[in-house]
């Protein structure tokens, strides 16, 4: 899920509100001006970025989003990938990312190409 905001400070706002609704609150989390949560333990149910408008990392989340929305093979392959992985990698969650990487850093080459 992504929460967009007009501004990286401002968003520490709603911080607290995430974090009484259940959400652990991870910073920035590697990526420069996210906010980062995720929710359920010790399986995650829910992955949430606050990210400002118009930042690069916001439409990078969203050309992938409109990509599977144009492409419901794309859609089906990810999701049943995504099961795959998350089987094989056995509960590591370093390894399921970089796998999941890989494919959507795939599917966005291969869509710049055809584009």
């Amino acid at each position: 899920m992504a929460v967009v905001i007009q501004s990286f400070e401002g968003g520490r706002a709603l911080v607290p509100l995430l974090t009484d609704l259940g959400y652990e609150y991870r910073g920035e989390n590697g990526i420069p001006l996210r906010h980062y949560f995720v929710q359920g333990s010790p399986r995650r149910t829910h992955h949430l970025h606050m990210l400002e408008q118009d930042s690069a990392e916001l439409m990078r989340h969203l050309r992938f989003r409109d990509i599977l929305l144009d492409s419901p093979s794309t859609a089906a392959r990810y999701s049943k990938f995504k099961a795959a992985i998350a089987a094989e990698s056995g509960g590591t969650r370093d390894l399921y990312q970089s796998r999941k990487v890989s494919f959507i850093d795939e599917v966005r080459r291969l869509r710049s190409e055809a584009q």
